[in-house]
């Protein structure tokens, strides 16, 4: 196992990002993903959790979502494309 894949365990990137409930760009980005899932689109789906996860991050919940927490993330963590 490479030093970057155990980050990535680490980092609990080996599952899926989970959108926080009521948030819009949290769900556009979990429709972008199942879309992808649904095309059979690897790539796409990977790169909506990017995009999911960073906006997660930006927004500060991504690590009350490991602890299995969801919090309303309002104004602060909206999404956007860059």
């Amino acid at each position: 196992m490479t030093t970057h894949q155990e980050r990535g365990r680490a980092e609990g990137l080996s599952r899926p990002p989970v959108p926080v409930p009521g948030c819009p760009a949290c769900t556009e980005l979990a429709i972008r993903r199942d879309d992808a899932r649904a095309r059979c689109n690897r790539s796409a789906e990977t790169d909506a959790d990017v995009l999911l996860r960073r906006h997660l991050r930006a927004a500060g919940v991504e690590d009350m979502h490991r602890q299995g927490h969801h919090a309303d993330h309002g104004e602060a963590g909206r999404w956007r494309e860059r």
